[in-house]
């Protein structure tokens, strides 16, 4: 939720919000994932092309499940809050880097040098989405590998990631001090886990006061102001 609030620039209010809470949470119900069952949690997850169907077909996939819970949810909500989230979702449910399935294979990844160019993504909005899933499925990745034992026979980073245009992520939306948004995190957290990282941009506000903390090195050039 957090995520789609960030990078959707046409705000939601909280009954959208709600609405949209709701069919994220039939998704994983739909699919039998129950967050207090761990067995279930390795079930194949739903995917946007699922959740862009459910936001078009809320009445008949939700009648159907004959669960009170979500048919409640569906008598509460109006068709103008409806139609207003899917026209926010729309956009990015229906992108190819969205609804292909060729999944980011993170083993691949971490073990090979990378260039992942947004450019194509032709708003801010899918570039911030597609950036920041990409560096937090890195770092829950990093995390399962444990803390880092840097010694004579292992090097203390297992990944360097480099950042240029760090305004895609934190120059439009947002409070760029929020201790999770996933840079800050990268600098307070991420060392012991084996990241390096190099952050570029032409601003220096676009860099958290975590970042700005954390950061062993500092190169300024010199601006106009």
């Amino acid at each position: 939720m957090t995520q789609f609030s960030y990078a959707i620039t046409d705000r939601f209010s909280a009954t959208q919000k709600s609405w949209l809470r709701g069919l994220l949470r039939f998704s994983y119900y739909a699919h039998g994932i129950d967050q207090e069952d761990p067995a279930t949690w390795y079930k194949d997850p739903p995917t946007f092309g699922y959740l862009l169907n459910l936001l078009k077909y809320p009445d008949e996939k939700i009648s159907s499940s004959k669960n009170k819970e979500f048919l409640r949810l569906l008598d509460n909500i109006t068709m103008s809050t409806r139609i207003a989230v899917e026209n926010r979702m729309i956009a990015i449910l229906e992108h190819p880097a969205f609804s292909g399935k060729n999944n980011i294979d993170l083993e691949n990844l971490i073990k090979e040098p990378h260039r992942i160019v947004l450019k194509p993504l032709n708003t801010i909005d899918l570039q911030f989405l597609a950036a920041d899933t990409i560096l937090r499925q890195i770092f829950a990745y990093l995390v399962s590998k444990g803390h880092i034992q840097a010694n004579e026979t292992e090097n203390k980073f297992r990944l360097f990631i480099v950042i240029d245009e760090v305004k895609i992520l934190t120059g439009y939306r947002g409070n760029i001090n929020d201790p999770y948004h996933i840079l800050n995190r990268f600098a307070t957290e991420a060392r012991k886990f084996g990241l390096g990282l190099i952050l570029a941009s032409q601003v220096l506000g676009h860099f958290g006061r975590d970042i700005r903390s954390n950061s062993a090195t500092k190169l300024i050039l010199k601006t106009m102001d």
